[in-house]
């Protein structure tokens, strides 16, 4: 029955991402939507989509949506994270290349603001690196995975630097954000994207804890980049001690 209920989750995602992006295409195409009536169409279906997965979320923080700019970065533990967090924060996204080739995804992505890159190419990675800076000298918030990929370690993994490097040189302020699941099961880390799929959402409920920190800024990239990743572990552990999960 739980199997059902899972894959019952997945049509009706699936059906939910068909009617938004047949009706956000040909709306854009009419009208070109400014990004922020995308991001907000965006945060709509997200939030359609946590209802439709049984995500139960404890918010710590205040959402992100026309403050900034602001480089906003968060740890990474499941393919889950980034629909949570486009539902709470307008920005673009940096994203893997690769999601441009989902089906719906990859069209959803590219109309709401997503800055896609090959970290194995020199290229990409500076072209994305000049799209970060172009994004954020406009205006608009960038959220980004400094570890790269997901991780199912206790803590955070090494960041990557690129990112803290941008928002040093203009002075913009890091947001701290963190997304913990109380089951440490829902950490995809391996296994196919399917058969992950069916045993995540075979659960009633999938819990969740988002926190978002306050702004900082520091001129060194590295001491920035160290700071935010500090931040980021303490609440980490402070929401998995307070879950009984935390293990020396």
């Amino acid at each position: 029955m739980l199997r059902m209920l899972a894959l019952l989750r997945i049509v009706v995602f699936i059906f939910t991402l068909l009617i938004f992006v047949s009706i956000f295409l040909p709306l854009n195409a009419l009208f070109s939507l400014s990004f922020e009536t995308r991001f907000r169409i965006r945060s709509l279906f997200c939030q359609l989509a946590m209802i439709i997965y049984g995500v139960k979320l404890k918010i710590q923080g205040q959402a992100v949506h026309h403050q900034g700019p602001f480089l906003i970065v968060c740890n990474h533990r499941s393919l889950l994270d980034p629909v949570i967090c486009a539902r709470y924060f307008h920005a673009f996204f940096l994203s893997k290349a690769e999601v441009k080739s989902y089906p719906l995804i990859g069209a959803g992505s590219r109309l709401t603001g997503v800055i896609f890159v090959r970290r194995d190419d020199k290229t990409s990675r500076k072209m994305s690196r000049e799209g970060i800076k172009n994004v954020l000298q406009s205006g608009f918030n960038v959220m980004v995975y400094p570890e790269g990929t997901t991780n199912d370690k206790p803590l955070t993994k090494q960041f990557y630097k690129g990112t803290f490097e941008i928002a040093s040189e203009l002075n913009i302020a890091v947001i701290p954000v963190i997304l913990e699941y109380k089951d440490r099961n829902d950490y995809w880390t391996s296994g196919g994207l399917w058969m992950k799929s069916i045993e995540q959402f075979s659960k009633w409920h999938t819990a969740m804890h988002l926190w978002i920190g306050e702004p900082i800024k520091a001129d060194d990239p590295l001491e920035l980049m160290e700071n935010t990743r500090m931040l980021m572990d303490k609440k980490i552990r402070e929401v998995q001690e307070e879950w009984g999960n935390w293990k020396e």
